[in-house]
């Protein structure tokens, strides 16, 4: 008795599954909203196509590794949701949550993987010029001031340069 059921709880549970990865309801992007927004409107400026544009992508809180802040998921119909480890996230800066968000729809929606490594940024206040991560799709954060002082750089590399 229990093996004939057993397909069927699995495809119950597989069902409910994609239905909650592909569900783009407002209540599951609270607090993300102004930053999904303004991805789409810049990926629209730049002529980008988002991947999932007849699904969208569910962003929502959850509880990560010590070391990640954020995560993007892609399920086997092709529905993607974010994570946000809502711990960081309450530490965080509005510059840095913009970035955080940005770099995981980069992965989910323009499928960009990771683009380590430095490059001489000014610091647009001063004109003083360092070295910091290349792009928003680093490993290494880009800190949210400094997102904030060199938007067009970021964004242009962030939505002109093809997936990798």
């Amino acid at each position: 008795m229990l093996s004939r059921l057993f397909p069927l709880i699995l495809i119950g549970l597989l069902t409910v599954g994609c239905a909650q990865v592909r569900s783009i309801s407002a209540n599951q992007r609270v607090g993300f909203e102004v930053y999904y927004q303004k991805f789409q409107t810049y990926s629209a400026q730049y002529g980008r196509k988002l991947f999932s544009s007849d699904t969208g992508v569910t962003i929502v809180f959850s509880s990560l590794e010590e070391t990640e802040a954020g995560l993007c998921q892609q399920d086997s119909d092709g529905g993607r949701k974010v994570l946000i480890d809502k711990a960081k996230w309450d530490a965080m800066d509005e510059g840095t949550r913009e970035v955080l968000v940005f770099h995981e729809l980069g992965h989910c929606l323009l499928g960009r993987g990771h683009l380590d490594g430095n490059t001489h940024i000014g610091d647009g206040a001063t004109g003083i010029t360092f070295l910091g991560p290349k792009s928003l799709m680093s490993s290494t954060a880009v800190p949210g001031a400094i997102f904030k002082r060199n938007t067009e750089y970021y964004l242009d590399e962030l939505f002109a340069h093809p997936a990798q």
